[in-house]
């Protein structure tokens, strides 16, 4: 499962070798509770200083807030199409706690993750229970339902 979030989770080439470096490792270690960037920089031989700047130039945010996107990407797809627990997801993703992590999604999402999820599971109901057909003449909508 790891590996298919990770997969799914990957940024297009940047053009900064060192930024695709660092996004890579970023991808690469997204599961990792200690996911410190300041040693990424160091493993990677880049100025700390430098490194956060031209990342945020070719992302269009800091390093850290790159990091949390990507993890609560992933746990709204986990929340969406799995049956893990929220604690299970917030270990998963990296998180020190599961309030750590509902504390960053609420942020982030406006909600809390078992509203997301509860949200997540009606959208899906409604999608089977009227899914889009296309009329004689190849136009597309729901279907009324029963």
């Amino acid at each position: 499962m790891r590996n298919a979030i990770q997969r799914s989770l990957q940024s297009p080439t940047t053009g900064d070798e060192l930024v695709a470096q660092l996004t890579d490792l970023i991808h690469e270690r997204i599961f990792e509770t200690d996911l410190y960037l300041t040693g990424a920089y160091r493993a990677l031989g880049a100025n700390r200083r430098d490194l956060p700047y031209r990342f945020s130039r070719v992302h269009g945010q800091k390093p850290r807030e790159y990091v949390s996107a990507v993890r609560l990407r992933a746990a709204r797809s986990l929340l969406s199409f799995t049956d893990e627990s929220i604690t299970g997801i917030s270990f998963l993703l990296g998180y020190g706690s599961s309030n750590a992590f509902s504390m960053a999604f609420r942020r982030w999402a406006l909600c809390s993750p078992r509203e997301y999820r509860e949200r997540a599971l009606q959208t899906r109901a409604d999608r089977t229970a009227h899914p889009v057909v296309a009329d004689d003449h190849g136009r597309t909508g729901r279907s009324p339902g029963p």
